[in-house]
């Protein structure tokens, strides 16, 4: 039927003796969903509000609409669900809520829904009536803990935030009931003062349930369900906004509102959702009426067997006595049952001692097999009372009290286990707070007493999550790097942002093999080899070096070798010209300077072979007067601290040394000995002329 602009389904149908009909409804939307079936299932999957509610919706005739944000959380759901079921689990879970305006077919999903209405107050001087209060509810506090401003602790890039600042929220109902503590708020969304105040108000306010009920005519406009409204209650040290979660209305038979009442209560209306009439029609209350009974398959090993035990004693008796009920097993007579108003236990020696049992002390059990444990704060304490197993919402923690800074925890896709530990490493021993982490993706083993890291993922190892950090980094083993082996090499990487990376061997030999080249490569300082640096006297080091020049040409490559690096530096060296013009190696000293170093051999071989040469014409040329006329000096060369005196030539501007036997900055050996040659030839020929004119004038 419709009603004022929305369509509900009609049942259990009743008839007083007068004749008046009355029915149960249900809105069409919970109808609709009800008929639409699931057969999967998950146990603790992450899942935002698009993947839970959203695909509720696909090709259906309802439209969702998503108008916050919200979080992702766990979700745990089985087979044979329908999406009415599914629809409020997860809106539970999400701590959102919804409202469907009249007379559409649009499903809108808030964080709350209704709006704040300043212009009212209910005062407890003056128009509330009566107040119900109730703060047994396992985790009533009156003050909370809210922790905030997270920082990252292992630098710039560590995925890991510790709060720098705690705000204790104390109710005014701590004047009537006393400061105590609930679960603290330890959420690093929290960045400011105003955002944690507002949430430990909030979390104190919903640890106590309230609820009170006014007539729809104390107000002059109608309230919608989820408008808040401000409620004073001085003698409960009470001021704080209430939510109307439930109206009540009576219609007349033309439809006409007769009567209504507002429900006001600090309840979530998603909890109240699923405490009204939806539950009905939902299939959990057919399996408990037992219209539709469990599947025997899906049972846990644990009920089967409770089943088959229970259901196999057909061969038992009880005694009602004065006192108590006792049941014995007469296929075994050591098996009773005792109910009493102290407990009631279960034995197997007779009735001398009651393994499994309840009384007022609570409840002793050899096995325990739950389905669903609902409880804010769990502990389970070992036989000595020192270790403990903590559950606590969303966490759970394993430690000894006598040593509290060590346990294990489990918290939200986070497990950590953490302790003081003396650990030897590379000969040296010391104790460290440490813990080994899973988290966002990595395994983290973490030194709290050196506020420092090492991250293990699919991407490598690392000091710091990100493979890079800042300058207290150590270094990083990336597996998969593309860097050296192009997009598609999958290579492997050893890396440090501001340390040394280091290869040791410390009895054996370290190999560097490769199929293709091997690189060395340094893209600001030289490069160095030191061999023997252990069974050979003083520093003995290699350097590849290149000179620093403007010019691109002149960026010769130097390899030098003796004490390069220690103290007073002295050595030789081999310097390669990289000229385009020249293919020059020059003898230097420790520096790579031109001019400043010897070559000592048993013989210098130019290459002189035909094959080598090209424009090949006989040179006749006048060499012995360019050498005759060239003026020879002596000298000393400027980094000999001997100062041996040289002879020979010298090239420069006021020198005349000639043009042809120099070559760069120095002189062709090659070149100055075939002037030499041609010298020899020239005065070979002028002998000869002299003999044949000594002839001529001895023979007249």
């Amino acid at each position: 039927m419709n009603f004022q602009g929305d369509w509900y389904h009609l049942y259990s149908p009743k008839e007083d003796k007068h004749g008046v009909k009355s029915f149960e409804a249900v809105l069409d939307f919970f109808h609709y969903f009800n008929g639409i079936w699931h057969v999967d299932e998950a146990e603790n999957k992450s899942m935002m509000i698009e993947g839970s509610i959203a695909p509720l919706f696909i090709n259906k005739d309802y439209i969702l609409n998503i108008i916050d944000n919200f979080y992702a959380n766990t979700m745990s759901y089985s087979k044979q669900q329908s999406s009415t079921e599914r629809f409020l689990y997860f809106i539970g879970r999400h701590n959102a809520e919804f409202n469907i305006p009249i007379g559409t077919q649009t499903v809108q999903v808030r964080n709350r829904i209704g709006i704040k209405r300043d212009d009212i107050i209910i005062h407890e001087d003056d128009n509330l009536i009566d107040l119900s209060i109730d703060t047994d509810t396992g985790s009533f506090c009156t003050a909370i803990k809210g922790y905030y401003d997270f920082q990252e602790t292992g630098g710039e890039d560590s995925t890991e935030k510790e709060p720098q600042k705690v705000y204790d929220y104390i109710s005014p109902m701590a004047s009537k009931y006393g400061v105590y503590y609930g679960e603290p708020i330890y959420d690093e969304r929290y960045s400011d003062l105003e955002g944690i105040k507002e949430a430990c108000k909030i979390k104190q306010e919903s640890t106590f349930k309230m609820s009170f009920t006014l007539k729809a005519s104390l107000f002059d406009i109608a309230l919608n369900e989820g408008d808040e409204i401000r409620l004073v209650y001085p003698s409960k040290g009470i001021n704080m906004y209430i939510r109307v979660v439930e109206i009540s209305e009576d219609f007349d038979s033309d439809g006409d509102l007769i009567d209504a009442e507002y429900t006001f209560g600090n309840e979530n209306i998603s909890a109240q959702y699923r405490k009204m009439q939806y539950d009905a029609i939902m299939d959990i209350n057919d399996i408990l009426l037992g219209k539709k009974p469990i599947p025997y398959s899906v049972l846990p090993a644990a009920i089967k067997q409770a089943t088959q035990v229970i259901n196999d004693g057909d061969n038992t008796q009880f005694y009602y006595r004065a006192n108590e009920i006792y049941g014995v097993n007469l296929d075994n007579p050591l098996g009773v049952t005792r109910y009493n108003a102290n407990g009631l236990g279960f034995s197997q020696d007779g009735g001398e001692t009651y393994s499994n049992a309840i009384t007022y002390l609570g409840v002793v059990t050899e096995a325990l097999t739950a389905g669903t444990i609902d409880a804010n704060r769990i502990t389970i304490y070992g036989s000595e009372g020192y270790n403990r197993i903590e559950i606590n919402g969303s966490r759970i923690k394993v430690w000894d009290s006598r040593e509290p800074d060590e346990y294990t925890l489990i918290n939200n896709g986070r497990i950590e286990a953490r302790g003081k530990h003396q650990r030897t490493w590379l000969g040296q021993t010391s104790t460290h707070d440490v813990s080994l982490r899973f988290e966002h993706g990595y395994i983290r083993a973490r030194n709290n007493s050196l506020n420092r890291s090492l991250y293990f993922s699919d991407y490598g190892i690392s000091t710091y999550a990100d493979a890079e950090g800042n300058n207290d980094a150590s270094g990083s083993l990336l597996f998969r790097d593309p860097e050296f082996s192009g997009a598609e090499g999958g290579g492997l990487t050893v890396h440090s942002t501001y340390g040394a990376v280091a290869m040791k061997s410390e009895y054996s030999k370290a190999v560097i093999n490769s199929d293709d080249t091997v690189n060395l490569e340094s893209r600001s300082y030289s490069v160095y080899v030191r061999p023997f640096m252990n069974t050979r006297n003083g520093l003995n080091e290699f350097q590849f070096y290149v000179k620093e020049n403007e010019s691109s040409s002149d960026t010769d490559g130097a390899l030098l070798y003796g004490n390069i690096n220690g103290g007073a530096t002295h050595g030789s060296g081999i310097r390669f010209s990289k000229a385009s013009s020249d293919s020059i190696v020059y003898a230097t000293n420790i520096n790579g300077d031109f001019g400043t170093g010897k070559f000592h051999a048993s013989e210098f071989i130019n290459a002189s072979l035909e094959e080598y040469k090209e424009n090949i014409q006989e040179w006749n040329g006048d060499a012995l007067s360019s050498l005759v006329e060239t003026q020879l000096y002596e000298y000393n060369l400027k980094d000999d601290a001997n100062k041996k005196i040289k002879r020979g030539m010298v090239i420069g501007r006021e020198y005349d040394t000639p043009i042809g036997l120099t070559s760069g900055g120095g002189i062709s050996i090659y070149e100055l000995t075939t002037w030499h040659t041609r010298s020899i030839q020239q005065l070979n020929e002028r002998d000869n002329d002299f003999e044949a004119r000594i002839k001529k004038l001895e023979a007249k």
